[in-house]
């Protein structure tokens, strides 16, 4: 009999480091879904107090000078607070998805030990999935929302600096101009977050271990550097 608890205690003990381990990142995960809604929030708090700002000023002064200046200020800093926090929610998206890779790692081992278990589990028992490309739909929300969000600041922020260099000019072509500018920021942010994530796939490819269908893991042989 302990024998039998000898040869037990090893099986135990990493059973129950993983355990602890799982805790850790689901935690981890649950933090890091928890800052990407602060963030978002914080964006919305100071845009919002920023044009309430701005219109208490207007109601004191009421220049035209000085309503454009202020809302080409006003504009120039909520392009770049949106911008800056677009960036950091595709970073966190990136992140999230490691952590469910690491979690999956982890079911991975007690599935082996135990194969009845395999229907119960929500995702697929592989390290390569999910995908960083299709992120879960809460976490693909919040970016969404700041991409309308900075489409919709830029656009504004040449409308208005079109009129100030062409005061002249017909306000459909104002208009459109801006459409333009804001299809063109869609664009980019979208473009940025799909390389983005190909270069989070490439990199985390090197630490898979149990690829969906069970074959050996696919490593990528050129650096990823070159392609960002």
């Amino acid at each position: 009999m302990p024998d039998n608890l000898d040869l037990q205690s090893p099986r135990e003990s990493s059973t129950q480091g993983l355990l602890a381990e799982h805790a850790r990142i689901a935690e981890l995960y649950l933090y890091n879904r928890e800052m990407g809604e602060k963030r978002l929030s914080f964006y919305l708090t100071i845009v919002s107090i920023a044009v309430t700002g701005f219109v208490a000023l207007t109601e004191l002064r009421k220049e035209e000078a000085f309503l454009i200046e202020g809302a080409l200020a006003l504009l120039v800093g909520v392009s770049l607070l949106g911008l800056f926090t677009f960036q950091r929610l595709v970073e966190r998206r990136i992140v999230g998805t490691e952590y469910l890779r690491a979690i999956n790692r982890i079911h991975c081992y007690f599935a082996h030990l135990d194969p009845s278990i395999r229907p119960y589990y929500y995702w697929p028992l592989c390290d390569d999935r999910p995908t960083f490309g299709r992120p879960e739909a809460a976490m693909a929300g919040l970016s969404d929302l700041m991409i309308f969000f900075n489409s919709l600041s830029l656009a504004l922020l040449l409308g208005l600096t079109m009129y100030l260099l062409k005061p002249q000019a017909h306000y459909a072509v104002l208009v459109v101009e801006g459409l333009a500018a804001g299809a063109i920021t869609w664009a980019l942010q979208r473009l940025y977050e799909r390389r983005s994530f190909a270069v989070a796939q490439r990199q985390a490819s090197r630490k898979v271990r149990f690829p969906q269908g069970g074959g050996r893991p696919r490593v990528q042989e050129q650096d990823e550097d070159t392609d960002l």
